[in-house]
């Protein structure tokens, strides 16, 4: 069952000590601390995304109804809210804002602070692989004036 896996399990099955990942790595590293958290698949039947169940909840400001329902409301409160909030920081859309594994594995075990995070999901735009004159096509922003100001979903060198 979800509350009998202990922070420190789920760190050491998700990172391996003294090795550097790349922070897409982290990414997968936050949807596991979701799916742990929430009792969720990554994908639901409904077509739910966890990540994006979990970022709704955080924006109305009632990110402890994300927990698994399973648990009866048995956690510790502020354990299950840091858990979360490292689970959102983790896939954070803009790749630069999340943590390194390494200082993930330590915020979840409380041995350094948690980062804040921005009030609601931040809209990226995502790299095209096609050639530069497709970019403005490809742009995915939400409600910003300019499409340049945007961060990209991930770094240059994933795709050169």
């Amino acid at each position: 069952m979800v509350g009998c896996l202990r922070h420190k399990n789920l760190v050491q099955l998700q990172c391996c000590e003294g090795t550097e990942l790349v922070l897409t790595d982290v990414y997968s590293f936050g949807v596991v601390v979701l799916e742990v958290g929430t009792g969720r698949k990554p994908f639901e039947d409904d077509r739910t995304v966890v990540v994006d169940y979990v970022w709704n909840l955080w924006e109305k400001k009632k990110l402890i109804e994300a927990a698994d329902p399973r648990l009866m409301g048995k956690f510790d409160a502020l354990e299950m809210g840091r858990m979360l909030m490292l689970g959102l920081l983790c896939v954070h859309p803009d790749y630069e804002k999340r943590p390194r594994v390494r200082d993930a594995a330590r915020i979840l075990k409380g041995e350094a602070p948690l980062p804040s995070l921005p009030a609601s999901k931040p809209r990226v735009r995502i790299r095209p692989v096609l050639p530069n004159d497709t970019e403005k096509i490809l742009n995915v922003v939400g409600d910003r004036p300019n499409i340049d100001d945007a961060p990209y979903l991930t770094h240059r060198i994933q795709f050169n």
